[in-house]
């Protein structure tokens, strides 16, 4: 199976589950198969986890979210959403991913593919994008300087997220946790 058929087949899962159920889907395996499809899209530069570890400090990878919070979760502001609007790389995106940014608004976050994206292209002017967690601090707090988190917040949350060992696997998708907002 063809890696934009597994985002069209869960994009396809959220598109039912959130307007029946008001489920959203959470996880480790969400997360990472969701870096993975972007990795293998080529269309952003190596994130050396960077992205992975702003979704474990942000929200425990979407586990620890109050119901309709919009950002997403990588809990994006609406003007880091905006920032991220004013990329060039809207017909990529659709060609790859199938997904029109023109049409994207704020709460659309809260689908983990597209706020994944709109993370992706708020930091894509980042050049070189730094390797070590001490450098990413920096970075994602001078992308954050209103949080109440720190960069010392984001080194711990990236060595707890080093020693949670975690396994992916793609046969599909596979083990989704989900929840319900009640």
């Amino acid at each position: 199976m063809k890696h934009c058929e597994i985002v069209c087949l869960y994009s396809l899962i959220w598109a039912i589950s959130s307007t029946s159920a008001h489920q959203k889907f959470v996880g480790i395996e969400i997360v990472g198969s969701i870096a993975e499809e972007i990795e293998k899209s080529s269309i952003f530069q190596n994130d050396y986890d960077f992205f992975q570890r702003v979704a474990w400090m942000e929200s425990e990878f979407g586990q620890n979210m109050a119901p309709n919070e919009f950002g997403g979760i990588w809990r994006l502001t609406k003007q880091q959403f905006e920032q991220s609007k004013t990329s060039d790389l809207y017909t990529t995106i659709l060609d790859h991913f199938s997904i029109d940014w023109n049409r994207i608004e704020y709460k659309d976050l809260a689908d983990p593919i597209i706020g994944a994206l709109a993370a992706r292209m708020l930091y894509q002017k980042v050049q070189p994008f730094p390797k070590d967690i001490q450098s990413q601090a920096k970075l994602w707090h001078s992308f954050n300087p209103e949080s109440d988190k720190n960069p010392s917040d984001f080194i711990r949350a990236a060595n707890e997220l080093e020693d949670y060992e975690y396994k992916f696997e793609l046969s599909g998708i596979t083990k989704i946790i989900m929840y319900t907002n009640l």
